[in-house]
């Protein structure tokens, strides 16, 4: 279920599944400044999520985090346009 959380003059869209997650994107990408996402998730994985994002719009910037460092390398963040990644516990 999508969240819309209005707080220091951001709207944010909170999304629990990144399928969902994904069309909202698709539906409406203009509505979206910034993508942040976690690596792990179910179904979509936040570094798929981060490359489809990314073909729908390449000036998206994208937050990928993650617990698990090794999971992902800077090959693959750079190779979906992904600059940096967060690691937790942040």
């Amino acid at each position: 279920m999508a969240l819309n959380i209005k707080k220091l003059g951001y709207n944010v869209v909170a999304e629990t599944n990144s399928v969902k997650a994904l069309e909202l994107f698709k539906q409406h990408p203009e509505a979206f400044d910034i993508v942040v996402s976690d690596t792990t998730m179910p179904d979509v994985t936040g570094v798929e999520l981060a490359r489809k994002v990314r073909d729908i719009d390449s000036s998206i910037p994208v937050i990928l985090c993650t617990g698990y460092s090794r999971i992902v390398d800077g090959t693959v963040l750079a190779d979906i346009g992904v600059k940096h990644l967060l690691i937790k516990p942040y």
